[in-house]
């Protein structure tokens, strides 16, 4: 029988790939700035209208922007949390990355263990350098 069993892909930090995610890291956190000042913007102009339909468009008006603002916020949150992560790690640790599925052939008598943690794959730069034995416990 074949079933799907999870592989990790991990990456082994490097200098490189270190600047790579800070610089992602940085530039999405100033797309969120962007966009909080655009919300702000958008805010001040929906506001004016809705003072015109009346109290209830203005309650909703602010309720959407104020969720809008808050998902922005959190977001914020996390990626600055990530940033502090980041810049944390030296090189050679060895990151989780993304894991993917493969599938295998299981048979009567085989270890559940060894078939859930038979591989992994580890990359340096972009590319493979090791597709291998996963952890053994």
């Amino acid at each position: 029988m074949r079933i799907k069993v999870p592989v990790p892909v991990y990456m082994l930090m490097t200098e490189k790939t270190k600047n790579n995610m800070l610089n992602e890291i940085k530039q999405t956190i100033q797309q969120i700035k962007i966009e909080l000042d655009q919300l702000q913007f958008q805010q001040k102009k929906l506001f004016t209208e809705a003072q015109k339909k009346g109290k209830e468009a203005v309650r909703i008006v602010q309720e959407r922007i104020g969720l809008e603002h808050q998902k922005r916020k959190e977001k914020l949150e996390r990626l600055y949390i990530q940033l502090e992560q980041v810049d944390k790690l030296n090189e050679g640790d060895k990151i989780l990355y993304n894991t993917l599925e493969t599938e295998v052939e299981v048979e009567i008598g085989q270890s559940w263990d060894e078939i859930f943690h038979s591989q992994e794959i580890v990359i340096k730069d972009g590319i493979i350098i090791d597709i291998g034995k996963g952890k053994e416990d």
